[in-house]
């Protein structure tokens, strides 16, 4: 079992250093038939986390993908794409819906006075723009 622990640890070392990724707990299975020789053995993730020490590593889980489950050596950190894009895209969203409405409301400002007493929109929809 140790010399399996070990080569999992090496694994894990050597994803790290090509792909900046976690290496994910569904290829272990196929990388490494043995492990589920151990008596104990229930799952792969059950199995990681019970050699989780040994393995010098730890479970990495995304938090928008939770199927994405993988192991990342001691000691680096990672954030998945998907979640900083994500967060990124949101609150850029946010920046741009206010924007707009903001650059809306100048435009109704330089229109002649006939034509803005034709234009009503009720506050609770500015309102609702500028969430």
């Amino acid at each position: 079992m140790d010399e399996l622990i070990q080569q999992i640890k090496e694994e894990i070392k050597s994803n790290w250093l090509k792909k900046k990724r976690p290496l994910l707990l569904s290829t272990l299975g196929d990388k490494f038939k043995t492990i589920k020789d151990d008596g104990e053995f229930k799952s792969i993730k059950n199995w990681t986390e019970k050699h989780i020490e040994e393995l010098d590593a730890y479970l990495y889980k995304d938090s928008i993908k939770p199927e994405y489950i993988g192991l990342v050596p001691n000691g680096e950190s990672y954030e998945s794409k998907s979640t900083s894009t994500l967060s990124a895209i949101k609150k850029t969203e946010t920046i741009d819906r206010k924007k707009i409405t903001l650059d809306f409301l100048t435009i109704l400002n330089d229109l002649e006075d006939e034509d803005l007493r034709r234009v009503v929109i009720p506050a609770d929809i500015i309102v609702r723009l500028m969430k």
